[in-house]
C-alpha cells in the first residue's frame, strides 16, 4: 500500500512518553510504547509511541515454517510504499514481536517446543499510522503520520489530542498467590539433567528456564510504570495488540542494525547486586575471577560471532566482559559488531542470530531440542524478541527477558540460567529467582499506584 508521510515537530519538555501514551492508547485497537533509560549517546536517547495500525503481519507456526521468517518480513516491508520514510531514521517502520518458537521458520533443522494452539501467533508486526519519536537529547518530539494515498491527513487531530488533559491509569490488584508449572525442586532436577547432558557431550551449555503466573484485576499499565522505575533498562516496552500486552524492561539487545552495521551484546555471568557497596565490589571481583562464569561468557561470545558471520563480514569483539550494574543483578556484558554482506536484509541477520545463545545454549539446535524436552510448556514470548524493523533497513530488537506477557487477567513471566558442567542446581535456581526479583517488586509497587 502507498503512503504519504506527514511531519510535525515540537518541543517535548512538558510531555513525557508515558503521558503521551496514556493520551493516545485508546486511539485504535493497538499501540506501542518503547523507551530507553540508557542515554549514553544521541543514538540511544529516543523513545517511541505508535498507535492506529494500518497493516499487520501475523504468522502462525505453520505459516512461518512455510514462508520462512526472513522472507515473510522482507515481503511485508516491501509492500509498504513510502519512499520518503527511507531516509528518516530507523524508528519509522514496523513494530512488534517474535516468539521463541519462531525459530522453526529460521532453521529447518530446529525442533522447538510444539506446545500451544496451532493458530497461536508466533510473529506479529504492525505499521502504525502515527509514530511519535522523542529525542531526549534535544527535547524534541517528531510526530510522523503514514497517511494512506488518497486520504486526508489526521495530524491536526493528533496535535489536539496531545494538548488534552492526561488521563489517570486504573488501579492494579493481584488476585491470588503466584503459581508455577515447576516447583523449585523440580527445576533443580532439570538442572541436574542439564549438567549430565553437558558431561555426556550433548551440549556445552543449555539454558533451562522456569515460568511463573500471577492473576490480577485492573490496569496492567501500572505494572509497566512500576517496572520502569524499579528496573531501568536500555529497552523498556509496553505493547498492546488489543487482546494481550507485552510489558518489559530488557537489559539485552537481540540485534541492532544501523547503517549496515550489525551488533549484538551477549550478557552472561551473573551475581546478585547488594545494597551495600562494599559487598558489590567484592562480588564484582569474584565475578571477574570466576572460571565458570568467564568460560560461559567466552563460549557465548564465540557463538554470537559465528551467528553474525553467517550473513555479515568478519565480526569483531569491540567490548569484552565489561561489568554492568542492573537494579538487582550484576552482569558481564560484551559487544560484537560486523558489517552486513552486500544484499543482506536485517531480517536475515535476525534469523541467523535468533534466538540469542544466552537464552538457548550451545550448540544452539541441540540446546533448543533439550529445552523442548524438559521445559513443561512452550516459551512463547520469553527468549523471543521485541522491537522494530525500519523502512530504511535498520533493526532495533531487544530480547524478551525481564518481561511480562499479560493476557486475560494473568501475568506470565519467566527466567532461566545457563547450565554447564560445573553448575550447582541450587545456585542456578537462585539465579532465576534473582533475575525475577525486580518483576515481583514491580507488581507489589503497582498495587500502590
Amino acid at each position: 500500500m502507498k503512503y504519504n508521510l506527514q511531519h510535525h515537530q515540537q518541543l517535548c519538555d512538558f510531555l513525557t512518553p508515558v503521558q503521551t501514551y496514556l493520551l493516545l492508547r485508546d486511539e485504535g485497537h493497538s499501540s506501542v510504547l518503547f523507551e530507553s533509560t540508557d542515554y549514553h549517546s544521541r543514538e540511544d536517547a529516543h523513545s517511541v509511541v505508535a498507535f492506529d495500525p494500518l497493516e499487520t503481519l501475523q504468522l502462525t507456526r505453520g505459516q512461518v515454517e512455510a514462508l520462512g521468517y526472513a522472507e515473510a518480513v522482507q515481503t511485508f516491508l516491501s509492500g509498504i510504499e513510502c519512499a520518503e520514510a527511507t531516509d528518516k531514521g530507523g524508528f519509522l517502520g514496523i513494530y512488534g514481536s517474535t516468539n521463541f518458537e519462531a525459530i522453526c521458520g529460521m532453521d529447518k533443522d530446529s525442533r522447538p517446543h510444539s506446545g500451544g494452539h496451532p493458530e497461536d501467533c508466533l510473529v506479529q508486526y504492525s505499521l502504525y499510522r502515527f509514530v511519535l519519536i522523542f529525542n531526549h537529547f534535544n527535547q524534541i518530539l517528531d510526530c510522523w503520520e503514514f497517511c494512506p494515498a488518497g486520504e486526508s491527513s489526521a495530524m491536526s487531530y493528533l496535535l489536539n489530542r496531545l494538548s488534552s488533559p492526561v488521563p489517570t491509569p486504573g488501579q492494579f490488584r493481584k488476585r491470588s498467590a503466584v503459581t508455577s508449572p515447576l516447583t523449585r525442586l523440580e527445576y533443580e532436577e532439570i538442572v541436574r539433567k542439564g549438567v549430565l547432558q553437558c558431561h555426556q557431550g550433548e551440549v556445552f551449555q543449555v539454558v533451562y528456564s522456569r515460568q511463573f503466573s500471577q492473576e490480577y484485576v485492573g490496569d496492567d499499565f501500572q505494572v509497566y510504570r512500576a517496572l520502569r522505575s524499579i528496573n531501568p533498562s536500555p529497552f523498556l516496552f509496553y505493547i498492546d495488540d488489543g487482546n494481550s500486552r507485552i510489558i518489559g524492561s530488557s537489559p539485552e539487545a537481540q540485534l541492532l542494525v544501523r547503517n549496515g552495521m550489525a551488533e549484538v551484546h551477549p550478557i552472561a555471568g551473573t551475581v546478585r547486586r547488594s545494597r551495600v557497596e562494599s559487598e558489590n565490589i567484592q562480588a564484582i571481583a569474584m565475578l571477574r575471577e570466576d572460571e565458570k562464569e568467564n568460560a560461559e561468557h567466552t563460549m557465548l561470545l564465540d557463538l554470537a560471532r559465528n551467528d553474525l558471520n553467517r550473513s555479515c563480514q568478519a565480526s569483531e569483539v569491540t567490548h569484552c566482559k565489561e561489568v554492568q550494574m542492573f537494579s538487582h543483578v550484576i552482569h558481564l556484558v560484551s559487544k560484537v559488531e560486523a558489517r552486513l554482506k552486500s544484499g543482506i536484509h536485517a531480517a536475515q541477520v535476525f534469523a541467523d542470530t535468533f534466538p540469542a545463545g544466552t537464552l538457548s545454549g550451545a550448540p544452539k539446535l541441540r540446546a533448543i531440542e533439550l529445552i523442548a524436552e524438559h521445559e513443561p510448556q512452550s516459551r512463547g514470548l520469553y527468549g523471543g524478541a521485541v522491537g522494530c524493523y525500519g523502512l530504511n533497513g535498520d533493526c532495533i530488537h531487544a530480547i524478551a527477558i525481564r518481561s511480562f506477557f499479560s493476557n486475560q487477567g494473568s501475568l506470565t513471566y519467566q527466567a532461566g540460567a545457563g547450565v554447564v558442567m560445573d553448575s550447582i542446581p541450587s545456585s542456578e535456581a537462585d539465579e532465576v529467582e534473582g533475575k525475577l526479583e525486580a518483576l515481583a517488586q514491580a507488581m507489589d509497587l503497582a498495587e500502590t499506584l
